[in-house]
């Protein structure tokens, strides 16, 4: 299509074959070959010049209508290799999602306004490949071992309750003590209740955490909480804001140890993508 289009405009298989660094003969069989398969001779020839029949000339309209799309088609791919551009499909949990990235997508768009960021919030794993996300952002510990994985940062726990809870039912001292309170936990995705740890050397026999109330969502472990229902124990991410505030009190700071971390994971080959390259460098700061 290229040879013809060349052709057509130049109206001399010589001066195309110039233009097109090949030969006459070349040009001229590539034209042949085209007419042959589709049936119609789409160029008049003689001696002296070189025409377009009825024919030739609305395939030769049509053909550089796509060959226009083509080369824009090239030209938008070779951009999005050399600088962020394009749509970026981001997945993480509701409390990283709305602690951690949303509040700072602002700086984002400002750094990269060419990316069209997709951020979908999902406390349930998804699969990256099968839903054609660019990048996830977990917490807990990589479990599929197609993706590239990036250690952000640990996760850090803090046990917490109201003001009031902590008025009316006294401050443990202990982990043990825990066995005299309300607790409050959430059931991970997995469906399996996380069991809470502790630096307890001093402590003869394993800890006895009451589960007091069981949530599948961390929100409502938090707003409970808040509302004096009990102790609970969740990522200090999620906690800061209401910490900050005075809606919850930490308890037994010195005896959390970290329980697992935060995992940037990637299918294999897509950071050489420049939107993809951008932020992972523009996320990792944020959990450090």
């Amino acid at each position: 299509m290229s040879t013809f289009v060349r052709v057509a405009e130049t109206r001399n298989f010589t001066r195309a074959a110039r233009q097109l660094r090949t030969t006459a003969s070349a040009v001229s069989k590539s034209v042949a070959r085209l007419e042959q398969r589709l049936g119609v001779r789409l160029l008049d020839r003689t001696t002296r010049r070189v025409s377009l029949t009825q024919e030739g000339a609305l395939y030769y309209e049509r053909c550089v209508r796509i060959l226009g799309e083509v080369n824009d088609a090239e030209a938008e791919i070779s951009q999005s290799l050399t600088r962020p551009r394009g749509r970026l499909r981001v997945t993480t949990t509701t409390i990283l999602g709305l602690r951690v990235l949303v509040p700072q997508l602002r700086r984002f768009r400002e750094r990269f306004p060419e990316v069209q960021l997709e951020l979908e919030l999902e406390d349930a794993v998804v699969d990256l490949i099968a839903g054609s996300y660019d990048v996830a952002i977990r917490m807990g510990e990589p479990g599929d071992p197609r993706l590239k994985a990036r250690r952000l940062a640990p996760i850090r726990h803090v046990l917490c309750a109201s003001p009031d809870y902590l008025r009316k039912r006294g401050v443990p001292r202990t982990p043990s003590q825990l066995a005299e309170h309300d607790c409050i936990h959430c059931r991970l995705p997995s469906g399996r209740i996380e069991p809470w740890a502790f630096a307890t050397a001093q402590e003869a026999a394993p800890v006895r955490v009451p589960q007091s109330l069981v949530f599948n969502h961390l929100e409502a472990v938090m707003m409970v909480a808040m509302d004096g229902m009990g102790i609970a124990r969740v990522p200090e991410v999620a906690a800061t804001p209401a910490l900050a505030s005075g809606k919850l009190v930490p308890v037994l700071r010195e005896h959390m140890v970290e329980q697992g971390s935060v995992w940037l994971l990637w299918q294999p080959g897509r950071e050489r993508l420049p939107r993809l390259r951008a932020f992972i460098d523009f996320v990792s700061p944020l959990f450090r």
